[in-house]
């Protein structure tokens, strides 16, 4: 099934009581998922792909890729250039802002590569 894209709204100044931050008020208002969502989401799925993901999740996977430090290191690579390339990315720009640490993380990457069989793109 094609899935949309979402767009968040454009970033709003936002006042605290403390200090004055730069959020966009989405992340406030609603969360990324909800469990409900995650469920309405896996049952949409045929059969077939609910089965294929159980394999997946078990580590069942006939097409598990092989990770050797070249396939990561050229991954990542790929993976970084890509995200360069993107002229709007407001959603990645403001997870870069609230926690650049976590973004930026060789691990937190990897699992976005691993979850694409190695896909950068």
């Amino acid at each position: 099934p094609k899935q949309a894209i979402l767009t968040p709204p454009p970033l709003q100044k936002m006042d605290t009581t403390d200090s004055q931050t730069w959020l966009p008020q989405w992340v406030f208002e609603r969360p990324a998922f909800t469990w409900k969502s995650l469920e309405e989401e896996r049952n949409a799925l045929s059969g077939q792909e609910r089965e294929r993901l159980e394999q997946e999740k078990l580590g069942g996977d006939s097409h598990a890729v092989v990770e050797t430090p070249q396939l990561i290191s050229q991954s990542l690579e790929l993976m970084g250039q890509f995200i360069e390339g993107i002229e709007e990315k407001e959603a990645y720009e403001t997870a870069l802002f609230i926690d650049p640490e976590h973004v930026e993380n060789i691990e937190f990457r990897l699992a976005f590569l691993r979850a694409d069989r190695f896909d950068a793109e």
